[in-house]
């Protein structure tokens, strides 16, 4: 799922762009770009795609919340309950809900999804400009590997030849904003990422970036 969207998510942005939708480009275009994708490589007798699913991670029972349910973009459910799901947070670079604390939340509610139910697939899509996409992740924080010692950042970046390798993320080491502390039921204390490779789709103008979020 992580490679086709992230080749499929590129591709179309090229391509609504040739046919001058570049105007309606934002997090609501990214959203139906992956509905679309989602829905045509799933069989509907065997799945079904909700969007802005409240997820019983993100709302345990007796937790007390404002307003609406805290919620997935996407959520993937098998009509056989005790199969694996799927969950998709995605954002859209270079808007105004596009910051590192709003991708450190959806991060953080992927990872209490993780923990709630390993078995599922966790993904987060960043999209956008390429410009837009490499000013984001140069804003996330660096932080010091275990092992090697070596400050990198918070996820790993896509570079020529990059090898995949898991990283981890303390959220609690930093100063954890009032937004991830209302928008969540506690905070994880580790977040475990892969970047997702292996795609052959790439342009000058757009840039997709796919991370699934790992178990403990």
């Amino acid at each position: 799922m992580g490679k086709k969207l992230r080749a499929g998510v590129t591709a179309r942005l090229e391509f609504d762009f040739a046919c001058e939708r570049g105007h309606s480009f934002g997090e609501y275009h990214l959203h139906g770009v992956i509905n679309e994708i989602i829905s045509a490589i799933i069989d509907p007798g065997l799945f079904k795609l909700h969007g802005g699913h409240a997820h019983p991670a993100l709302n345990p029972s007796g937790t007390p919340t404002r307003g609406r349910p805290r919620e997935i973009d996407f959520f993937i459910d098998h009509r056989d309950t005790l199969a694996p799901r799927t969950c998709v947070e995605a954002k859209w670079a270079g808007s105004s809900h596009c910051t590192w604390n709003r991708v450190l939340l959806d991060l953080c509610r992927l990872t209490l999804v993780k923990q709630h139910s390993p078995g599922a697939e966790c993904l987060f899509v960043l999209a956008g400009t390429t410009h837009q996409v490499n000013a984001l992740v140069q804003s996330m924080p660096l932080v010091r590997q275990t092992g090697s010692g070596r400050m990198r950042h918070a996820l790993q970046i896509p570079e020529d030849n990059t090898v995949s390798r898991q990283r981890v993320f303390e959220p609690m080491k930093w100063t954890v904003p009032k937004l991830i502390q209302d928008g969540l039921p506690t905070v994880p204390r580790k977040i475990r990422s892969t970047l997702i490779q292996d795609s052959d789709i790439n342009t000058s103008k757009w840039k997709t970036i796919v991370w699934r979020i790992d178990g403990p």
